[in-house]
């Protein structure tokens, strides 16, 4: 008869399946769990993006080699949406200029001409600048007023 137990036997075999718990394991464990956390955590793009604009090339350049991100992406394209409705705005005021212009022109009929209508628009600019700047004096004390309000305002009518 054999002297051991099953007991024992299931003690040897049920200690195979675990992994012990040495200094190696842990060791191999914090390395593992280092090495994970700092490929996570890093953000190498941003690194080399910075190295690459540190040794002097371009954005188109660095663009070139690394390509932008959705979220850069889809951020270009609502600023370049931006700026085109920026651009109808001004091209709208632009258009309103234009045509105030022409009425002012047609209604000076001859008295004056040209110059009648540029005189009243120019008018009509002086106090848009003159309201700007009052609320730059507002919004920032030390702004200085440029010499053409000062002009203006003394009964100078000619612009610099």
């Amino acid at each position: 008869m054999r002297s051991s137990s099953p007991r024992r036997n299931f003690a040897r075999s049920y200690s195979r399946i675990l992994p012990k718990y040495n200094l190696r394991n842990v060791l191999v464990f914090l390395v593992a769990f280092f090495f994970v956390r700092n490929i996570l955590k890093s953000d190498y793009r941003k690194k080399q993006m910075d190295y690459l604009k540190e040794s002097g090339m371009t954005d188109e350049e660095i663009e070139q080699i690394i390509p932008k991100t959705l979220e850069e992406r889809k951020k270009y394209a609502a600023d370049k949406a931006n700026d085109i409705n920026r651009m109808k705005k001004d091209i709208a005021y632009l258009l309103q200029e234009v045509s105030n212009l022409k009425s002012l022109v047609k209604n000076s009929g001859g008295k004056g001409g040209r110059d009648a209508g540029l005189l009243e628009m120019d008018h009509l600019h002086k106090e848009k600048r003159k309201r700007r700047e009052e609320q730059l004096l507002k919004d920032h004390p030390d702004f200085k007023a440029s010499p053409r309000i000062d002009r203006d305002n003394q009964g100078d009518t000619t612009t610099v």
